[in-house]
């Protein structure tokens, strides 16, 4: 058991001192590998975000061309990223309503 000083969010801090943290090493496609090679099914899907599965490459590739250009910037008020406006136009023309 290794102790840690990463705050777990929405965690039982006792038991996560006392039992250690569940380490995810990697994952691919639908799962995930912990630190000694174990295969687990991504039940989660990392909760939010990874429903498309872990390792794809042409994802990584889209994600690090548009880093490249801004990493991020607020929509509040009147602002807007140019990706933001695109992906909202995109949606919009083929959501039903």
């Amino acid at each position: 058991m290794m102790a840690s000083a990463l705050w777990h969010g929405f965690a039982d801090m006792g038991a996560v001192e006392k039992n250690g943290a569940f380490v995810v090493s990697r994952g691919e496609g639908a799962y995930i590998w912990d630190r000694e090679g174990t295969r687990y099914l991504d039940a989660t899907a990392g909760l939010w975000f990874t429903n498309v599965g872990h390792g794809r490459t042409e994802i990584a590739d889209a994600v690090a061309a548009q880093l490249s250009k801004i990493a991020h910037f607020s929509n509040f008020g009147d602002f807007v990223p140019e990706t933001t406006q695109v992906l909202a136009e995109r949606l919009a023309a083929i959501a039903p309503v």
